[in-house]
């Protein structure tokens, strides 16, 4: 189990940078895609986003990995609102939703019509933390999980919740997905630090979930570049993500 700690930049308040992404990416968005929607696509999942598609959270963590499957998403045009949003969710009886903190949270100060039904199963949210008063607000308003899913445009899907499975404790962004080789490592060397002890989250710069590079940066993660703000440089084993963190050894299997 990973607890993320903070962050210094990028998500929904960093400078944007464009990364390059290998073809390879839609096969390793699958897993996530599947754990973090409760083991979808379970008879009859329609797919939602209200999130703009040119973000990697919205095409490809959604869009993509659902149209690859070959399940229903609901594009909706124009801006977002709370009230919109329920129509859509309820009208075109969406069952799986990436709905970002901000995005509940303005929900949350505008709740659903009283009796509205939705089909809602199993939402997304990530980028940041939410707190226990969204979490009772999806389950009294939709019945639904909520599931974090913790990564990077860098390099995505790092570690997700998964209701079905489990159920995160509070603080924690999820568990390593199967297969993802994630460490926590230490401030001034690639060794990773012991279960508990407050280090920096990287993941392994072979995994084909992460980027190739930033663009026309010159540079790649082979070539020993550091993937966050921070400047840190690891060896090219390692894509730093600039989170700290740690992990909880019994909850890593």
């Amino acid at each position: 189990m990973i607890r993320r700690s903070s962050s210094t930049h990028r998500g929904t308040t960093g400078t944007a940078r464009g990364v390059t992404l290998a073809a390879r990416l839609l096969f390793a968005l699958l897993p996530g895609f599947r754990t973090v929607f409760d083991l979808a696509p379970q008879p009859g999942d329609v797919f939602w986003t209200p999130s703009d598609w040119a973000w990697l959270g919205a095409l490809g963590e959604v869009v993509l990995a659902a149209a690859y499957l070959g399940c229903p998403i609901v594009a909706s045009p124009g801006r977002f609102s709370a009230a919109g949003s329920y129509e859509i969710m309820s009208a075109d009886a969406v069952t799986c939703a990436f709905l970002a903190p901000v995005v509940l949270r303005r929900m949350r100060q505008s709740p659903p019509p009283v009796g509205m039904r939705f089909a809602l199963r199993a939402i997304m949210t990530g980028g940041e933390r939410f707190t226990g008063e969204i979490r009772r607000f999806v389950e009294d308003s939709f019945g639904a999980s909520l599931n974090d899913d913790y990564g990077l445009t860098e390099g995505t899907h790092l570690a997700v919740g998964c209701e079905a499975a489990f159920r995160n404790p509070p603080g924690a962004v999820g568990r390593a997905l199967p297969g993802r080789d994630i460490a926590v490592l230490a401030a001034d060397d690639d060794d990773s630090v012991a279960a508990g002890q407050l280090g920096e989250i990287a993941v392994a710069a072979a995994d084909p979930i992460v980027m190739l590079g930033y663009w026309n940066a010159g540079a790649s993660i082979g070539a020993r570049s550091p993937a966050a703000g921070s400047g840190r440089v690891t060896s090219a084993r390692w894509m730093p993500t600039d989170f700290s963190g740690f992990s909880v050894a019994s909850a890593m299997s």
